[in-house]
């Protein structure tokens, strides 16, 4: 496919995602960030300038800048949106009139409560264990090593001490041999 094709289907894609995202806003059920996460990726490989706009935008940018960066959702957020999802599937299956209908979105409703509330990382906590991870290293005379964001990085060591991996901020990884010993 030709870069110019792949362009315009991914500035398309981009703009359906905010499309649907704008109208997650409005309705109970629908995803916001996600649909502006998926907008991002695509802008990002088709325009900068409608990137920068859809990170640029009041409310969900920040929300796509801190998923871009790990951090996941804010517990407030996470505690709105799977209430958002259990009442939007709770009154789905109460007005539709199919019993095995009414099972599917009841289900559904539990895989995406399930999925945002032990999947999707909770910001408060991702950046306590980022803290944690500086302290530790503070403890140890060591300093985060760049580009980790202020975490460690470990090294894990095979039987014989030499480096197997660089892992940042996984310590303890099964098969480590030796144990992980901060950098």
């Amino acid at each position: 496919m030709g870069s110019r094709v792949r362009r315009i289907l991914l500035l398309a894609c981009g703009f359906v995602a905010v499309g649907l995202g704008s109208v997650g806003i409005v309705v109970p059920g629908l995803p916001t960030t996600g649909f502006f996460v998926f907008a991002a990726a695509c802008f990002a490989r088709s325009s900068p300038r409608f990137e920068r706009w859809v990170l640029d935008l009041p409310g969900v940018g920040q929300m796509v800048r801190d998923h871009r960066a790990g951090l996941g959702m804010p517990r407030r957020a996470k505690v709105l949106a799977i209430g958002m999802m259990l009442t939007a599937c709770t009154l789905s299956a109460i007005t539709v009139g199919s019993a095995p209908v009414a099972a599917a979105v009841m289900a559904a409703g539990a895989v995406g409560t399930w999925y945002v509330g032990w999947r999707v990382p909770t910001r408060e906590r991702v950046l306590a264990g980022r803290s944690l991870d500086e302290a530790r290293a503070a403890a140890h005379g060591t300093a985060p090593a760049p580009g980790t964001g202020g975490r460690v990085a470990w090294v894990v060591g095979d039987r014989d001490g030499r480096s197997a991996a660089r892992r940042p901020g996984t310590p303890g990884r099964p098969g480590g041999g030796a144990g992980p010993q901060p950098v």
